[in-house]
């Protein structure tokens, strides 16, 4: 194996020490990325603030204003930079694609708004954004069919003509990135409008998955839902683009729900509407991935568990976490290797590097612990620890966790030349964008820091 870095894991003496020394090593990349790019950002890349969503619990336990600051004048910079340049208009990209033109809006926007609700300046600019999905702005082409509860196209912006209503596209799970950013507005304002779109639209998506369970729809039609893989108009082009899945595959079905966080959106429309649809559709997609912990890439199905068990208090997946730790050895290795420029052998989407199963990209980094293939995943510890309220384990998560921190810094950039690579400390401190919001940080940290009421 060429290109690894091998560190020793340094154990903790307490649960406070374990959390105390990973905020430490946070602030300093912290204040490394303000002295490294204060004058290199913005650039025109499409989500180049999203690297700084795991300075998220630092912030917050810091009470750091100038680091919160910092990032208000990117988010501000970066809006004046693409107003300039040309690349936005009226507050949205002039054209973009679903996938990645919403990232700046749900991911870093909306991590600036969990810091500080009460900023008009990120609310502006997030409800701008929403306004043209639902053809509210009058400013854009139309989005969104009403008619037929459809965005037009995959593609999407404030000068994009709008395709005609008998040439819309299948919408795929990605299109739900619209349904997000609305949900959010919805969140800052109380404006009906977009719960209301997003309602709609989830009521398709939630009653195809439901009404097929064993395999979930890949698309949203003009006829209905699209079960066949080869029923999508953009079906040949998918392959060419993704020659590594199988969408006939349960698990990738899913996991293409899941990158869009889907499963999170259906359970938040069930939390503010009741309609139990949004949380059984929700529950048919967390079962499929559930049955894929074990997989040390898939973290960001461990945390979506978590996330599942906080929003509706059912504890019905408790049993297989906890299965999972038990027949392994958390703490049977003393070392972590990061092979950090090895390609995945799976063959990866040429746009996204996504490849088949959970959590996993061509570009992600291999581990190794104590010289053998890595199994222990520090998401799963956190949430066996969290369920069980083990302060041993949560220090044995936050410590592995911190080795992953510190392996990252030492061989990666911080991200923010590309917020969806996996090669990057931010892609090991929030995950990559195929889990988004799913990394050391936010998903063992974040958590611990919360269930055990350790002051940060």
């Amino acid at each position: 194996m060429k290109d690894e870095l091998t560190l020793k894991i340094e154990p903790s003496e307490s649960l406070a020490e374990s959390i105390e020394r990973f905020l430490a090593e946070i602030g300093d990349w912290i204040e490394q990325c303000k002295m490294e790019l204060e004058d290199i950002l913005p650039t025109d890349n499409h989500d180049q603030g999203t690297f700084s969503i795991g300075w998220r619990p630092y912030i917050i336990g810091r009470k750091d204003r100038d680091s919160l600051n910092f990032l208000k004048k990117l988010r501000d910079d970066i809006r004046i930079h693409h107003e300039e340049t040309g690349l936005w208009k009226h507050g949205y990209w002039k054209k973009q694609e679903a996938h990645h033109g919403t990232e700046h809006f749900e991911l870093f926007l909306g991590n600036l708004y969990g810091l500080d609700p009460g900023d008009e300046k990120t609310i502006s600019q997030m409800v701008e954004a929403a306004e043209h999905f639902g053809n509210w702005s009058g400013k854009a082409p139309d989005c969104f069919s009403r008619e037929q509860t459809l965005f037009y196209s995959f593609y999407f912006g404030t000068e994009f003509p709008k395709p005609e209503a008998e040439d819309i596209e299948n919408n795929k799970p990605e299109h739900f990135r619209y349904v997000n950013i609305c949900l959010y507005a919805y969140s800052m304002t109380g404006a009906k409008k977009y719960l209301a779109l997003a309602e709609r639209y989830g009521e398709l998506w939630a009653e195809a998955i439901t009404d097929h369970p064993s395999l979930p729809p890949t698309a949203l039609g003009l006829k209905g839902p699209v079960y066949d893989a080869e029923g999508r108009k953009d079906f040949d082009e998918y392959v060419h683009d993704n020659p590594g899945l199988n969408l006939c595959n349960h698990v990738d079905r899913a996991e293409n729900f899941l990158a869009s966080s889907v499963p999170d959106s259906l359970l938040s429309l069930w939390r503010i509407t009741g309609k139990y649809k949004f949380r059984a559709a929700a529950e048919i997609l967390i079962d499929i991935i559930a049955t894929q912990i074990r997989d040390h890439d898939a973290g960001c199905g461990v945390d979506l568990i978590r996330k599942y068990r906080d929003a509706t208090g059912n504890l019905k997946y408790d049993n297989l976490i906890l299965k999972a730790v038990r027949e392994s050895s958390p703490y049977s290795f003393s070392n972590i290797t990061i092979a950090h420029r090895a390609d995945r052998e799976t063959p990866g989407s040429e746009i996204s590097g996504h490849t088949a199963g959970i959590g996993k990209r061509k570009d992600k980094p291999l581990w190794y612990e104590d010289g053998g293939k890595a199994t222990h995943n520090p998401i799963l510890l956190a949430l066996a620890a969290e369920i069980t309220y083990n302060k041993k384990l949560a220090c044995r998560a936050l410590d592995v966790a911190r080795t992953y921190f510190k392996l990252a810094r030492s061989v990666y950039p911080h991200g923010h030349e590309h917020g969806c690579s996996s090669r990057s400390v931010s892609a090991i401190a929030r995950g990559n964008g195929r889990e988004n919001n799913s990394g050391v940080v936010t998903a063992v940290l974040e958590p611990l820091v919360r269930k055990f009421h350790i002051e940060a």
